[in-house]
């Protein structure tokens, strides 16, 4: 009996521990959460105690998974004294729930790749579209109306219209981070026009397929934080982890196919 009882408490006392812990999935720059006792960089995959002390940099962004209460963020908005030397605070203190953006569309049966005009639309993300660097987006075949088609990007650079043709395989559509940089390097905060050239006769016409925002990411980064998702989020169904995945996605970067991880994750 006294085993017995002596295992039940160690067991309560596991799971108080791991209710009492925050799993590090998402920081939107290395470095601008650290531990305010050490000054140790917080990184993703990290366990953090709800009472533990960091310092948030202004603009810093944070998302956690709780085993027991589920996804949280952080992001300084609305919060006082968040000034140039940011703030010391207690993940219990300024952690809110994340919010759930809706529905998701999940993998269809027959995926043969994206319609452009509905992929690189979102108003749940304001067009801010996920890209994976160098990694090629599939695109349906309806979206070429033959094999001369070429897709291209445009921007405005200090009141110059940039022109930029993306590379394509049988694959689909290379969106490499490098293009959209501007004479600065920078990737500007105005919209990208999304464009296909196409032959008609002797005529060449371009046309506008949307406007977006890109937001870039390496697959390894992207790969740590869904791998994070899956070990420490306690959901019900695949489904639901989809959406736990996509919703993440959707808040922190922008809209993304959940085919492109059902290949790979």
């Amino acid at each position: 009996m006294r085993i017995l009882l002596l295992f039940i408490m160690l067991l309560i006392g596991t799971l108080a521990k791991a209710q009492d812990l925050f799993y590090v999935v998402f920081i939107n720059h290395p470095g601008d959460i650290t531990y305010s006792s050490s000054g140790k960089i917080v990184s993703v995959k990290d366990a953090i105690k709800s009472k533990t002390k960091l310092r948030f940099r202004p603009d810093a962004k944070m998302t956690c998974i709780s085993i027991e209460k589920g996804s949280f963020y952080y992001d300084g908005a609305g919060i006082p004294n968040n000034n140039m030397e940011g703030i010391i605070g207690s993940l219990s203190a300024l952690l809110k729930p994340s919010p759930k953006l809706g529905s998701f569309k999940t993998r269809g049966a027959n995926f043969k790749g994206y319609d452009l005009k509905t992929y690189f639309h979102s108003e749940l993300t304001d067009n801010r579209i996920l890209l994976i660097n160098h990694e090629a987006l599939p695109i349906d075949a309806q979206n070429k109306n033959n094999a001369e088609d070429i897709f291209f990007i445009q921007f405005d650079d200090r009141g110059k219209t940039v022109t930029r043709k993306i590379p394509e395989t049988k694959e689909g559509l290379i969106f490499d981070e490098m293009l959209f940089r501007d004479k600065e390097g920078m990737i500007t905060d105005q919209p990208y026009l999304l464009c296909v050239r196409r032959k008609e006769g002797d005529r060449k016409i371009s046309e506008k397929i949307a406007a977006f925002y890109p937001k870039f990411a390496e697959r390894v980064d992207i790969s740590s934080q869904v791998e994070t998702i899956k070990r420490y989020a306690k959901v019900k169904s695949n489904d639901e982890l989809s959406q736990l995945i996509l919703n993440h996605l959707y808040q922190n970067y922008g809209k993304i196919g959940i085919e492109i991880f059902d290949k790979r994750e």
